[in-house]
């Protein structure tokens, strides 16, 4: 519907169509096939959402599409985080008096080094590991699609 649109024509839905409306699957198997051609075609789109003369509105509805397969290992991330943090926070407790006879307490303090030593630990090879994939990336999204 964007490229039809994008070369001139309207497009509308016609919701005044009866008996039209797609059936669930009869098992879980075929939804799963289903689902897979769905997600494979929505992801295909990332090729077309940078494509010259594209209105913002199929733009806005081609991310929607990708963002409903994509969103998924997003959320598994930021969930497995909470957890790692909680468990974190659970099982290691910071020591406010380290000493015996201590008057004021010692206060837990982010070390930035330490925390970002990971990440410099392996001497921008990650860095290099990941570059092809990017720049692949990159050009993919800048590259004009379409006829």
């Amino acid at each position: 519907a964007a490229l039809i649109r994008r070369a001139g024509w309207n497009v509308i839905i016609a919701d005044d169509l009866s008996g039209s409306y797609e059936e669930s699957p009869p098992s879980l198997i075929d939804l799963a096939i289903r689902d897979r051609r769905w997600c494979q075609g929505n992801l295909q789109h990332l090729k077309v959402i940078g494509g010259r003369g594209l209105h913002w509105v199929s733009r806005s509805h081609i991310l929607t599409g990708i963002m409903s397969y994509l969103a998924s290992p997003l959320w598994l991330l930021l969930i497995l985080s909470g957890l790692a943090l909680t468990l974190q926070a659970h099982y290691i407790r910071p020591e406010y008096f380290k000493d015996e006879f201590q008057l004021f307490p010692s206060w837990p303090r982010i070390d930035a080094e330490r925390a970002l030593a990971p990440v410099h630990a392996d001497d921008g090879r990650s860095v290099l590991a990941e570059s092809p994939r990017a720049s692949r990336l990159l050009l993919q999204l800048t590259r004009p699609q379409g006829g």
